[in-house]
């Protein structure tokens, strides 16, 4: 199914109003109280609220490089930060990032 703002939403319990995430990461269903295999879709779906807006100006979907691209970073600093060679405080800013990443490839925003 696609949102209001035409963004494809496979229906399936990942996308659900009614899943629960569990500390070890199982996904059970609050209804059903059922674990939940992956791709199952039962009669009482609804679309989880935050994906009834992705595609709006406050909730754009990021494309997956600009993801990767934070990721790498985020992950050099956190093992900067565990040997001592850098301060939580020194983090790069997620605007600097962003900005970092339009300069070198454009945006980060899919765009529809």
């Amino acid at each position: 199914m696609k949102n209001r703002n035409r963004i494809e939403i496979k229906e399936c319990c990942g996308s659900c109003q009614h899943k629960e995430i569990l500390p070890d990461g199982t996904r059970v269903c609050k209804l059903m109280e059922m674990i939940m295999e992956s791709g199952f879709r039962c009669n009482q779906w609804g679309l989880e609220e935050h994906l009834q807006h992705a595609g709006e100006g406050w909730g754009r979907v990021k494309k997956k490089a600009y993801l990767a691209f934070v990721l790498s970073i985020r992950e050099e600093e956190n093992q900067m930060i565990d040997e001592g060679l850098l301060l939580e405080s020194e983090r790069t800013s997620t605007m600097k990032l962003r900005l970092e990443y339009r300069q070198n490839y454009g945006t980060e925003y899919e765009l529809f």
